[in-house]
């Protein structure tokens, strides 16, 4: 069996899944298994909105269920292995009652697994886009205007200027957010800007023409 160390700032919010009313529980269940994020970099962005937006007595148990979600929404499914081992931490580190608060609460965490298709699927798209080497943060285009000088800089010219773009792209990787910078020419945004409006295009295309249910 895998070890499992549930950590401590999940921990109270486990707990309250472990002890909700049942009614309360419906209401708790309804809320998560009715939710579904759009895009793909933006689902990580939504969920912290989301969570901030939930009530106090919801906001630390709907981060620690999505602690174990997150964990297995490439699998499909949460292992017997896996509850086992988590039922030894919660049991040692959590300190129920009695034995039964740690098997309600497992049942509880494979139900609202089972019940939420659309989460699990939005968690496991924002997962794949999170492999990616370079994840895009955001750009930004600056714009100036270049005097000519003359050849000792010792003047410059009062009628002929260039104007100078400059790309901004802000990137993720492991270790941090990144920057790298582009000069370009009017000639080049425009091409740029076609290029970007063409992958546009292209999705459009692709979620008119197929069945698929997109995140």
């Amino acid at each position: 069996m895998k070890y499992i160390d549930i950590p401590d700032s999940y921990l109270k919010g486990f707990k309250s899944l472990s002890t909700f009313e049942e009614e309360e529980y419906k209401k708790f269940k309804e809320i998560v298994s009715t939710i579904k994020f759009d895009g793909q970099k933006e689902i990580f962005d939504n969920l912290d909105q989301f969570i901030e937006a939930l009530s106090k007595e919801y906001k630390d148990t709907f981060k620690a269920l999505i602690s174990v979600l997150l964990l297995h929404a490439d699998f499909g499914e949460i292992s017997n292995e896996f509850i086992v081992g988590f039922s030894e931490s919660f049991t040692k580190k959590g300190k129920p009652k009695d034995k039964n608060q740690t098997i309600l609460l497992t049942e509880r965490i494979k139900d609202l697994f089972d019940s939420s298709p659309l989460l699990i699927l939005s968690l496991k798209a924002a997962g794949l886009y999170q492999e990616a080497e370079h994840l895009y943060s955001q750009g930004r285009i600056f714009t100036d205007i270049r005097p000519i000088f003359n050849k000792d800089a010792t003047e410059f010219s009062g009628k002929y200027a260039m104007v100078m773009h400059r790309l901004k792209i802000e990137y993720n990787e492991e270790d941090g957010r990144k920057d790298i910078y582009f000069t370009m020419t009017r000639n080049q945004i425009i091409e740029l800007s076609e290029t970007l409006s063409r992958a546009i295009e292209k999705e459009n295309t692709i979620k008119s023409q197929t069945d698929f249910k997109f995140l």
